[in-house]
């Protein structure tokens, strides 16, 4: 099971992104478009499909799937993690 406390990170979503992939937990999206990959200073530059388009935060696609994880119980979080990540 995969448990961080992250409501002291500065950008939990992207956090909690890194966790999830580093241990496995997620499988990233194919690759679009290779020429914008890696641009991530830009400020619309989503982790999971690895490209500007939208922020990593607002992506509805990879907060689905952190909520199956969730309701699959394979990622349990605390209500104050919850309140601070904003997508539930």
């Amino acid at each position: 099971m995969v448990s961080e406390a992250i409501s002291s990170c500065s950008n939990e979503f992207s956090f909690l992104f890194t966790l999830l992939q580093k241990g496995d937990k997620l499988k990233l999206s194919e690759v679009q478009r290779p020429n914008k990959v890696g641009r991530t200073n830009d400020p619309n530059y989503c982790l999971f499909y690895r490209m500007v388009h939208h922020p990593t935060n607002k992506c509805f696609i990879l907060k689905n799937k952190i909520q199956g994880l969730i309701d699959a119980g394979v990622l349990i979080l605390k209500l104050e993690q919850k309140k601070s990540l904003r997508i539930w």
